[in-house]
């Protein structure tokens, strides 16, 4: 398969859910629900603050005061574990999803 350059690409190989992923590796991971599950997890905790030190470090976003006219902008947080292609648990970032 060539793609508009002229470079080839490799196709797709079939896909695995991500349960028959986690069965392979015979790894059981449980991702709070929402803050009040993570502010209890020490790992979440951990991941929580190195996700905001990466954010500070990044200079990703700068808290302002707010323009009276203004409405805030809401955020989410979503906690989930990253895993790398072949299924096992990314590390690279954070001890657990970060």
């Amino acid at each position: 398969m060539q793609d508009i350059d002229g470079i080839d690409e490799a196709p797709v190989r079939g896909t695995k859910l991500l349960t028959n992923i986690y069965q392979s590796c015979n790894v059981a991971v449980l991702e709070p629900a929402e803050f009040e599950e993570a502010k209890n997890d020490p790992k979440w905790i951990d991941a929580m603050n190195e996700e905001l030190r990466m954010i500070e470090k990044n200079q990703t976003w700068e808290l302002v005061d707010m323009p009276k006219h203004k409405k805030p902008i809401g955020v989410k947080w979503v906690y989930r574990t990253k895993l790398n292609a072949d299924g096992t648990i990314n590390k690279t970032q954070s001890q657990i999803g970060g």
